[in-house]
C-alpha cells in the first residue's frame, strides 16, 4: 500500500506543478505538501496500533477464561490450530486419583498393607503430588513413622520413578522404589516367566482404566551410589491401581473441539491401554500407539502402515507411553505438514516440544521452564479453558481481518479520489482536510477491538488475495460515488445541477461557493469512510445479523461511528467562512450565504446518497463472497441437487475416514490378544516343562524356550522344546484350569474382535462403492447440464 501510494503521489506531484500557470517554487512546495498529506492519510500508519490494540483487548478477554496469552501473535495462530496435542493427565481427566485397596496386587511374602506402606514412603509429604496424596490417604502412617527417609530422589519423565531411601527401627537401610510398571518390571522380572506374569497384571488393570505403580525395595544398595538413578537387584512388593476419572465437561469439550475443525490428539505417558480406554470414555479415536512405535526409525520411510512418518502421526489419534522427546518428535512431524499444531506441556523436559509447536501451552502447575517456552499458560486445568481460548481466538481474528480490509478499502478510496480529483477535474483538496479525514477516521477504528463477531466453524488461514479484493470492490465503489458527486457540484466540470437545483448559481463561482465545493466533497468522503467499516465486517449484507458470518455490531463500535458521522456534518454546515489551516486551499461551511435550511438540505441529501451508494457497494462485496467462497469450496455453478451430492459425498468421505480410524484401532486390538494369548500359553509350556517325569528342571529362554533341560533324552528335549515354542501340546502335562479359563477368555475376545473386523471391512466395502455411485452421479449431472447449455447456445 505504501509503495503504491508513494508512486501515485509522486505522479500527483508532477501533474499538479505542470498544470500550475506560473509554475513557481511556492507552487512546487505545494503540490509536494499537498502529496505528503495525500500519502499520510493512505499509509496504514495506524495499523500496528490498531492490530497491536485489538489483540492486547482480546488477551485481556482470554484472561477473564484463565488463560494468560505471553505472545499476543500466538491468538491469530490459535485461529488457525488444527490439531491440539493434548495431554491426559489433568487436561482430559481430573487428575484426582483414586486408590481402591481391593485392587492391589501383592506379591508372595507381603500384605497389600505392605504395598501401601513402602509406597507411601516413596511419596513427598511435604509437597504431594496428586499420586502421593492417593497413596497416604489409605496407607498406615503409624508404621510410616517407624521409618526414617533419608533421601528422596522425585519423579522425571526420563526416568519415570521416584527413589527412596529409608532405614528402619532395627537400622536396616534400603530404597524404596515406586514408578511406571513396566520400569519396575524390568528392574525386578527374574526371567521371561515372571516378566510375562507381571505383564499380564498390568494389561489386564490398563485394560480397565486403571493406572498401575509398580513399588519394589533394593534391600542393600550402595552408600555412594555414582549415579542416584541407578539400581541393582530390586525385589517386587506389589502393584497399585489408581483410577484417574475423565473430567465432566471433557467428552463435551471434545465435540466442540471437532466442530470447531480441531483435531485433539492424546499425548500420554502413561500404558497404550489406559490410553485406549479413557478414549473410549471421552468418544475420541481409539487408535492409540503404544511404545513399540518408538523402536522403528522415524526417517524410514514407509514408516509402518503410512507412507512416512509425518502422515503416520497424522492418521493416528494419539501416543501412548511417550517421553518428552517423542512429544517433540510427534510436533515436529506434524508441523512438516504445514499444519497448525497446538501442544501442552507441563515438565522442564517439555519445554523443547512446547518451543516449536506453533502454540505452546503450559498447563495449569506447569514449571517455570515450561511457563517459559510456551505462548499461553494455562490458570486452571482442563481442555475447555483451551477450546474456550480457540474461540476467542477466532474473534479476535476477524475483527483484525475486518480492520485491515477497512484499512485497504479507505487506503485505495483516498489514493483514487484525490489522485483523479486533482488529475481528472484540477480540484485541489486543501491538505487540512485530508488530515482531518484521517484522524477521525483513526480514532473511531479504535473501537473495532471490542466488536461484536462470531466465533468462525473452521480454522481461520490468511487470505491476502480475498482481502485485497474485498479492499478493491470497496475502495473503488466509494470512489465512483465520490467523483460522480464531484462532477456535479465543481463548476469547473462545466455542470450547475448541484448548484442550480438550490438556486445557488451565482454563488458557484465565488470564493465561498469553491469553498463549500471543498465542504461537500469533505462530507461525502468522510460519511462513505465511516459507512465502510461496516460493510468490511459483513460477510453477507451489513445488516443481515445471523449470529455465524456476522453480529449485530457493539454499542462501542455504534457510537464512534455515529459519533464522527454527526461531527463531520456539523462541520460541513457550520465550517467558518474560507476557514483554513496552514495555507494551501480553504474550506466554507454550507450555512455560509446560503442559510441553515438549505445547507441542512444539502447535508441531508448527501448522507442518503452515500448511504445508498453503500449498499450498492455492499450487495457487489456479497456477491464476491457467494463466487470467490463458491469457487473455494467447488460449489460454484452447481445445481442444487449437485450440492446435496457433494456434500452427501464429503459426508460419506468422513464416515469413511472415521471407520478406517476405527479399524486400526481395532487392528492392534487384535495384535494385542494374540500377543497376550501367545504369552499365556508360553507361561504354561514353560510351567508344564517343570512338571513332566521325575528329575526334569526347565528354566524359559528369552524367546520362550527352554534353557536348560535334564533326564531326558535328546528327541524328548527338542520334542519338549518345540511344544513350548508351538504353544501346543506338552509332554506330561496340560495348562491349569485357570490358564484354561484366561485363554478360551482371550480367545473369544480375539474372535469377537475378528467378526467386527469382517464387518466393518464389509461396511467399508459399501461405503467405497456409495462413494463411487456419489462421483458417478455428480459427474452425470455436470455432464448434463454442459450439454444444456450447448444445446441453449
Amino acid at each position: 500500500i505504501t509503495l503504491i501510494g508513494a508512486v501515485f503521489c509522486t505522479i500527483l506531484w508532477i501533474v499538479y506543478v505542470t498544470t500550475q500557470t506560473e509554475g513557481t517554487v511556492d507552487d512546487w512546495f505545494l503540490g509536494l505538501k499537498l502529496s505528503i498529506a495525500i500519502l499520510s492519510s493512505v499509509i496504514p500508519a495506524a495499523m500496528p496500533v490498531v492490530t497491536a490494540t485489538v489483540l492486547a483487548v482480546g488477551s485481556q478477554e482470554i484472561a477473564k477464561e484463565k488463560a494468560l496469552v505471553q505472545r499476543l501473535s500466538a491468538i491469530e495462530e490459535m485461529a488457525g490450530m488444527e490439531i491440539l496435542c493434548s495431554d491426559k493427565t489433568g487436561t482430559l481427566t481430573k487428575n484426582i486419583l483414586e486408590l481402591n485397596p481391593n485392587e492391589i496386587v501383592a506379591e508372595p511374602g507381603y500384605s497389600n498393607a505392605d504395598v501401601l506402606l513402602y509406597a507411601a514412603l516413596a511419596s513427598n509429604l511435604e509437597h504431594p503430588e496428586p499420586i502421593d496424596k492417593a497413596v497416604t490417604s489409605v496407607a498406615d502412617m503409624g508404621r510410616h513413622k517407624t521409618f526414617k527417609v533419608e533421601e528422596m530422589i522425585p519423579f522425571d519423565p526420563v526416568n519415570k520413578k521416584v527413589i527412596s531411601t529409608v532405614v528402619d527401627r532395627n537400622g536396616n537401610r534400603m530404597r524404596v522404589l515406586k514408578g511406571a510398571p513396566h520400569i519396575i518390571m524390568h528392574l525386578t522380572a527374574n526371567d521371561p516367566t515372571d516378566e510375562a506374569r507381571q505383564e499380564q497384571i498390568i494389561n489386564g488393570k490398563a485394560s480397565r482404566g486403571l493406572r498401575t505403580l509398580g513399588v519394589a525395595i533394593e534391600q542393600s544398595p550402595p552408600v555412594d551410589p555414582q549415579d542416584v538413578h541407578d539400581v541393582g537387584v530390586c525385589k517386587l512388593v506389589g502393584y497399585i491401581s489408581l483410577f484417574d476419572p475423565p473430567r465432566d465437561d471433557t467428552k463435551e469439550t471434545i465435540e466442540l473441539a471437532k466442530a470447531l475443525g480441531v483435531e485433539v490428539k492424546m499425548i500420554t505417558g502413561d500404558q497404550q491401554a489406559i490410553g485406549i480406554e479413557t478414549a473410549k470414555m471421552l468418544g475420541m479415536g481409539i487408535n492409540i500407539c503404544g511404545q513399540d512405535v518408538w523402536k522403528v526409525d522415524t526417517n524410514t520411510k514407509p514408516f509402518l502402515n503410512a507412507p512416512d512418518f509425518t502422515e503416520f502421526c497424522r492418521s493416528v489419534n494419539g501416543f501412548a507411553g511417550v517421553y518428552p522427546e517423542h512429544k517433540f518428535k510427534v510436533v515436529e512431524a506434524l508441523m512438516k505438514h504445514g499444519d497448525l499444531i497446538g501442544m501442552t506441556g507441563d515438565g522442564v523436559n517439555d519445554a523443547p516440544a512446547l518451543k516449536l509447536s506453533t502454540v505452546g501451552i503450559a498447563v495449569a502447575g506447569a514449571t517455570e521452564a515450561a511457563k517459559g517456552a510456551a505462548d499461553i499458560t494455562l490458570l486452571e486445568p482442563g481442555l475447555r479453558t483451551i477450546v474456550t481460548a480457540i474461540m476467542l481466538s477466532r474473534q479476535i481474528y476477524r475483527r483484525i481481518e475486518a480492520y485491515i480490509m477497512y484499512r485497504i478499502s479507505s487506503s485505495i478510496f483516498l489514493q483514487l479520489v484525490f489522485w483523479l480529483g486533482i488529475v481528472a477535474f484540477k480540484f485541489q483538496m486543501p491538505t487540512f482536510v485530508v488530515l482531518i479525514i484521517s484522524g477521525i477516521n483513526d480514532i473511531t477504528i479504535m473501537a473495532c477491538s471490542k466488536d461484536n463477531v462470531p466465533t468462525a466453524e473452521k480454522p481461520l488461514h490468511w487470505d491476502m488475495l480475498k482481502t485485497v479484493y474485498i479492499g478493491l470492490i470497496i475502495g473503488c465503489g466509494s470512489t465512483i460515488a465520490s467523483i460522480i458527486v464531484l462532477g456535479l457540484v465543481d463548476p469547473e466540470s462545466g455542470t450547475q445541477i448541484w448548484w442550480g437545483g438550490f438556486g445557488l448559481d451565482e454563488l458557484a463561482n465565488d470564493p465561498v461557493g469553491k469553498g463549500q465545493v471543498v465542504c461537500t466533497m469533505f462530507i461525502v468522503i468522510g460519511l462513505l469512510i465511516e459507512y465502510n467499516y461496516m460493510l468490511c465486517r459483513a460477510r453477507k449484507l451489513w445488516f443481515i445479523w445471523d449470529e455465524h458470518t456476522t453480529c449485530k455490531p457493539h454499542i462501542i463500535v455504534i457510537i464512534p461511528v455515529v459519533a464522527a458521522c454527526l461531527l463531520e456534518i456539523f462541520l460541513c454546515v457550520y465550517w467558518p467562512k474560507n476557514g483554513s489551516f496552514g495555507g494551501g486551499g480553504f474550506m466554507s461551511g454550507l450555512a455560509i450565504d446560503q442559510g441553515q435550511g438549505v445547507a441542512w438540505i444539502q447535508v441531508i441529501i448527501l448522507a442518503i446518497y452515500c448511504y445508498l451508494w453503500a449498499q450498492v457497494i455492499d450487495g457487489f462485496k456479497w456477491l464476491f463472497y457467494v463466487i470467490y467462497d463458491g469457487k473455494e469450496a467447488g460449489t460454484w455453478g452447481l445445481s442444487q441437487e449437485q450440492l446435496d451430492a457433494k456434500q452427501r459425498l464429503a459426508d460419506m468421505k468422513v464416515k469413511k475416514h472415521t471407520e478406517m480410524v476405527t479399524r486400526q484401532g481395532l487392528d492392534q486390538h487384535i495384535q494385542d490378544q494374540r500377543q497376550q494369548i501367545n504369552a499365556e500359553i508360553r507361561r504354561q509350556s514353560a510351567s508344564n516343562l517343570g512338571h513332566v517325569g521325575g528329575g526334569f528342571a526347565a528354566a524359559p529362554g528369552p524367546d520362550g524356550g527352554i534353557m536348560q533341560l535334564s533326564s531326558f533324552s535328546h528327541n524328548q528335549r527338542q520334542q519338549a522344546m518345540a511344544a513350548a515354542r508351538a504353544g501346543s501340546g506338552l509332554p506330561g502335562g496340560q495348562p491349569d484350569a485357570v490358564t484354561q479359563k484366561r485363554i478360551a477368555s482371550l480367545e473369544k475376545t480375539l474372535a469377537d474382535q475378528q467378526a467386527a473386523a469382517k464387518a466393518m471391512d464389509e461396511k467399508m466395502a459399501s461405503m467405497e462403492a456409495k462413494i463411487a455411485q456419489l462421483l458417478e452421479l455428480a459427474s452425470e449431472r455436470v455432464a448434463a447440464n454442459e450439454l444444456l447449455a450447448e444445446l441453449g447456445q
